[in-house]
């Protein structure tokens, strides 16, 4: 692990690798991750991990400009809950303002799982106490997860529920308002970097809540039903929670994620991601380029000048053994 020295960021990244390690291990996250659970479970768990980004952007939204929170808090950006209320509305054949009403979602309410109900409280505790400052662990595991592994596994939910990712349909909780994730991320490590600063009192605290986080989410996957016709020798699961760096094979699987912009509309994004927008290098030169033309132009004008065009000009080259003449 980290010392207590380094940025948080780092220090969550490297302090939550066991439990990065025991969700990759657990049973009902590779079912969803590989995209194998019935149509209607993927639904019930949607269903689920609705209300817990519910009960955290409510606490997010409460605490917007608490010291520790404010660097980070970008519901435009990063907010889950109303995509995933799409999402569960779309399954459902429903509008979204009619989807908690449906019977499936009363039914879930009334089974009282305490997995889910324990997550919940835990951060609404977190949101009514003196100290909100811990509700940034639980944002980190979630939304550098949705902004990592999540948009890694979009093309497997999509194929395995037959959704249109062009769309979006049945898909936007995977889907954020920017076509560059990477400086996102980056935007959020750089933001908890600054409001935590050096106090390691509190990174220890948050490096605690945060395997707490993992754990929650385990229990909330232990809740999964098998899905009805499981794939033999399946692909590995990857992590979805926190900051995961994908191996290759994981990029490899990954599809386009769209943009979500239309042609001709802008969209806000932290100043900070605006800052950092460096241009990739060009491949080619243009002093390169410029000598290719500078060239060619040069050897066209030697070939006219001296007669060797067509046929003449291979002959020439015949003889001086740069061409091969071709078998007869």
């Amino acid at each position: 692990m980290a010392s207590l020295s380094q940025p948080i960021s780092k220090i969550l990244r490297e302090g939550t690798a066991d439990a990065h390690r025991a969700i990759e291990d657990t049973q009902g996250a590779a079912w969803l991750i590989r995209g194998e659970l019935d149509r209607s479970e993927y639904l019930r768990f949607l269903m689920m991990l609705w209300h817990v980004y519910d009960a955290l952007e409510r606490a997010l939204e409460k605490h917007a400009e608490h010291p520790l929170l404010k660097p980070t808090y970008d519901p435009g950006l990063l907010a889950r809950a109303p995509s995933i209320a799409e999402d569960i509305a779309f399954f459902l054949g429903c509008p979204v303002s009619t989807w908690q009403s449906n019977p499936a979602h009363t039914t879930l309410l009334l089974s009282h799982l305490q997995p889910l109900e324990a997550y919940q409280m835990r951060i609404r505790t977190l949101s009514d106490s003196n100290d909100p400052s811990l509700l940034l662990a639980h944002a980190y595991v979630r939304y550098l997860g949705d902004l990592s592994g999540g948009q890694i596994i979009q093309r497997r939910i999509a194929k395995a529920y037959d959704l249109d990712t062009a769309e979006g349909n049945g898909c936007q909780f995977y889907h954020f308002e920017t076509d560059n994730t990477k400086q996102v991320k980056e935007w959020y490590r750089t933001g908890m970097n600054t409001a935590v600063g050096g106090d390691e009192k509190l990174k220890a605290a948050l490096l605690a809540e945060a395997n707490h986080v993992f754990e929650l989410n385990m229990n909330l996957y232990s809740l999964l039903k098998a899905p009805s016709s499981p794939r033999p020798n399946a692909r590995p699961a990857l992590s979805i929670l926190g900051d995961v760096s994908p191996t290759q094979s994981q990029f490899d699987d990954m599809s386009p994620v769209r943009s979500g912009v239309d042609e001709g509309e802008t969209r806000e994004i932290p100043v900070e991601i605006i800052q950092n927008n460096s241009q990739p290098e060009s491949l080619v030169s243009l002093g390169s380029v410029l000598s290719v033309v500078v060239a060619v132009c040069l050897a066209h004008f030697l070939l006219v000048t001296s007669g060797l065009t067509g046929s003449a000009w291979i002959e020439k080259l015949e003889s001086i053994g740069w061409v091969v003449p071709p078998s007869r």
